[in-house]
């Protein structure tokens, strides 16, 4: 591929939004699993981020991505775990985002699931993008945050 490869924003107007970053329910999941591994009981932080421990139920439920950073930060924070975030990252299958998650795995080759995975994210995130692009060192998955007005972000 010689081109870099940008995703595609979904233009459906339930996964947009006007100034809040939003994510699927669902990228809350691994952080919730490596907590509850570690022997973490989640609900005070689901509670500090304004989470009901019911929201996992709701996969394709958006909520705030500030939500799920807070929740993640949090436990880092009090529980003194600086490789928290890779724990969730690297012990978690990737079957656990769901629908999405297993059609990524079921790609035939990694090329082919970054590129779905750059191609659909923004149904699954928006105010962001992903791209791929080709280097001499091999290839990147570059992640782009677009514009969010500061004081709209909740």
């Amino acid at each position: 591929m010689s081109e870099p490869f940008h995703s595609q924003q979904s233009t459906s107007s339930h996964v947009r939004s006007v100034g809040i970053p939003l994510v699927r329910a669902v990228q809350l999941e691994p952080f919730v699993a490596a907590a509850e591994r570690l022997g973490i009981r989640t609900e005070r932080y689901l509670d500090q981020v304004r989470l009901s421990g019911s929201v996992l139920e709701r996969p394709q439920e958006m909520i705030a991505r500030r939500q799920v950073w807070g929740f993640a930060n949090q436990i880092e924070r009090e529980q003194g775990l600086t490789n928290y975030g890779l724990e969730a990252a690297t012990t978690d299958p990737i079957a656990t985002l769901g629908a999405f998650g297993r059609q990524l795995a079921t790609e035939p080759t990694l090329w082919m699931a970054l590129a779905r995975l750059a191609r659909e994210f923004g149904r699954h995130s928006t105010h962001a993008c992903l791209q791929l692009e080709e280097s001499s060192e091999g290839i990147r998955l570059i992640r782009h945050d677009q514009h969010v007005d500061a004081h709209s972000e909740a």
